[in-house]
């Protein structure tokens, strides 16, 4: 029973340890995404590539990188035995959303329906809650999980409550730039939650197989 107890201990430092080192990683890199995003917006020139509203600029292939990543990771801590179905699923559904970031995929429906995306993705958002409520549940006792994967869920909704309330139809609203440049680093920064908390789990899970 000790000896339990003392790994169990154990697990939960190392958990800790791979969050707080992969989140301070991650906020680096967000932190000089959203200068280079700032910058893009007031300084011009060769700023502009660092623009967190282009397709296919630095931030848009980090952005998409980083959700594969997320989905990747996700879906290998499933196999290792972390929430089952429920994690594969967003994990699935995560890789979906990195290639849809890529090729700008919501924009060509909503251009092509002439309906709103966030409407048009409500199923999917719908089936990513309760899977994502589900892992949140089956994981509630890896509190060093499950406070970035929290994290992230909330900064995501932030995310997308921003892009709701940008736009008057196809009309930017007034600040629109800041409100964007708060929604780009609000998903990356929330992606980069679920990416640090599923590859953590996943590694201590792994270790914790192989060492037993």
């Amino acid at each position: 029973m000790l000896d339990a107890e003392v790994d169990s201990a154990d697990h939960a430092s190392l958990l800790r340890h791979d969050v707080v080192r992969g989140l301070g990683a991650w906020a680096v890199l967000v932190g000089v995404i959203g200068a280079g995003g700032v910058l893009a917006r007031t300084r011009f020139g060769w700023w502009y590539r660092f623009d967190l509203d282009l397709e296919y600029a630095f931030a848009a292939v980090i952005s998409a990188v980083a959700l594969a990543l997320a989905g990747l990771t996700s879906v290998r801590a499933s196999l290792r035995g972390v929430a089952g179905a429920a994690l594969t699923t967003v994990g699935v559904l995560l890789v979906a959303m990195a290639a849809d970031e890529l090729v700008g995929a919501h924009e060509w429906f909503e251009a092509r329906s002439g309906v709103d995306w966030q409407l048009l993705y409500l199923p999917v958002a719908m089936v990513a809650g309760l899977a994502f409520g589900a892992v949140a549940y089956r994981c509630r006792a890896e509190r060093w999980f499950l406070v970035p994967w929290l994290a992230g869920a909330a900064l995501w909704v932030l995310a997308q409550g921003l892009e709701l309330v940008q736009w008057d139809g196809d009309v930017q609203r007034a600040h629109y730039t800041k409100m964007m440049l708060v929604e780009e680093v609000a998903e990356l920064a929330g992606t980069g939650c679920f990416l640090v908390a599923t590859w953590a789990i996943a590694r201590r899970r792994s270790g914790a197989t192989s060492g037993g």
